[in-house]
């Protein structure tokens, strides 16, 4: 039997691919809506949400980035509604329709909690799971194209970075209290 050869990475983008993907029209007077650090970091986050549907769209093709953007606040384990609202800040109403849908397709289950009847507690199914295991492929391509376009060394420092900011903000957040 044949290999299968791998499919060739897509070609470079181009400055106005970027700023097209950026969500502005370029602006030399007010670059500062381009270059800050959210916007870029938004910039890479997008890419990376691309990525996962790409290689989604043959397995899951009924999976849209709403969908993911579910799946990101629900713990393997399974995860209450009203805490997945809570993390997606949206309301237990909002969140319930829309993780009602997911149910819909088969990717997510929910069970009463046994600690509370009342409460509902959501899980991925094994199609569900599936889905993030290609997620989590793609996340890991996606990571080596970032690696690859600023080289080990810098990727290593950036995400370092990026972590320190993470923990420090939090801590920052956890001083100030509720």
């Amino acid at each position: 039997m044949a290999k299968k050869s791998p499919t060739p990475a897509p070609p470079a983008p181009t400055p106005l691919d970027l700023e097209r993907a950026d969500g502005l029209a370029a602006d030399p007077h007010n670059i500062w809506r381009h270059d800050n650090i959210g916007r870029l970091a938004l910039f890479c986050f997008n890419h990376l949400e691309a990525r996962m549907l790409q290689k989604l769209a043959t397995q899951a093709p009924d999976l849209r980035q709403t969908h993911l953007r579910i799946f990101r606040h629900i713990d393997f384990g399974g995860t209450r509604v009203t805490e997945i609202a809570a993390r997606a800040k949206v309301t237990k109403g909002a969140m319930s329709q829309a993780l009602a849908d997911c149910e819909r397709l088969g990717y997510l289950a929910a069970r009463p909690d046994d600690g509370d009847a009342r409460a509902r507690v959501v899980d991925f199914t094994a199609k569900g799971r599936k889905a993030m295991a290609t997620c989590r492929k793609a996340i890991s391509e996606t990571e080596a194209e970032f690696e690859a376009a600023i080289g080990v060394e810098k990727y290593a420092l950036l995400k370092t970075l990026l972590l320190e900011i993470r923990s420090g903000l939090q801590a920052a957040d956890d001083a100030a209290g509720p």
